[in-house]
């Protein structure tokens, strides 16, 4: 079952933030984990549409992916660079990602 969070309000009464979704989408993947992490991408997703932290919204969904090992993460990463080239956690992390990937297919 899930928590309502604060943002769940804040939503109902703006659907045009890009903020509550992201901050919802942050909350999923700290509170909850794997469990939600289709939730939090969702979020980040709407987040990326209404036009808030999409640097940031793609690293995130990547990092979700990630932590599910899906290799689906190396294309969030590189998004999250497309929007913002001097992201070095996205750079790191996509190297990382590419090492994973690498090592599952020897």
């Amino acid at each position: 079952m899930l928590i309502p969070l604060p943002a769940d309000t804040l939503i109902q009464l703006d659907l045009l933030n890009g903020e509550h979704y992201y901050r919802r989408g942050y909350s999923y993947d700290m509170i909850y984990k794997k469990p939600e992490l289709k939730n939090a991408i969702a979020d980040y997703q709407k987040s990326i549409e209404l036009g808030f932290e999409v640097s940031d919204s793609y690293y995130n969904i990547g990092l979700s992916y990630l932590f599910t090992k899906d290799s689906t993460a190396l294309f969030y990463f590189k998004k999250s660079l497309e929007v913002n080239p001097n992201n070095n956690k996205a750079i790191i992390l996509l190297e990382q990602c590419k090492k994973m990937i690498a090592n599952k297919h020897k």
